[in-house]
């Protein structure tokens, strides 16, 4: 079993356990409407879709010698240990966010993660993550009014 099928069936899993959750959330108050299980139920529905065609998709035959295969199975372990490190880099920044704020702590992750996403212009990342953040910033505090946390450092 090739290891698309493999994550395939676990997003499978995975959509069947929340679909049951979903069908326990509160149906609409009035005739015809769906409630809150709408939207979960669209988002699992459309990942159950998505795993499947995982599941039946093929890959293609690959007649090289042993030394190819050597080749992708180091470039696959290369993928996982990246995968993993960008997301201890979202779980270092969720921990930012709440002791420097908001602001600081976003900027610092998101300037991070497009470096390992392969920005190598650092000031490129940086000027990026800023104006990404202040319009972000911008948008909750001055068009929402919602206040964006300020770090228990900061308070």
């Amino acid at each position: 079993m090739t290891s698309n099928r493999i994550i395939g069936v676990v997003i499978l899993a995975f959509c069947a356990f929340f679909v049951n959750l979903s069908m326990n959330l509160s149906p609409g108050t009035m005739p015809g409407d769906f409630g809150s299980r709408l939207f979960p139920l669209i988002t699992l529905v459309a990942m159950s879709i998505l795993a499947v065609g995982l599941i039946v998709s093929r890959e293609k035959q690959v007649d090289a010698a042993s030394e190819a295969a050597t080749e992708k199975q180091r470039l696959e372990s290369q993928s996982i240990l990246g995968a993993m490190a960008f997301f201890g880099v979202f779980i270092v920044g969720v921990v930012l966010i709440s002791y420097i704020g908001f602001f600081l702590g976003l900027l610092i992750t998101l300037t991070v993660m497009l470096v390992m996403a392969g920005w190598r212009l650092f000031p490129k990342a940086f000027l990026f993550a800023l104006v990404v953040v202040g319009g972000v910033f911008m948008l909750f505090n001055s068009l929402l009014r919602i206040p964006l946390p300020p770090g228990s450092l900061f308070m």
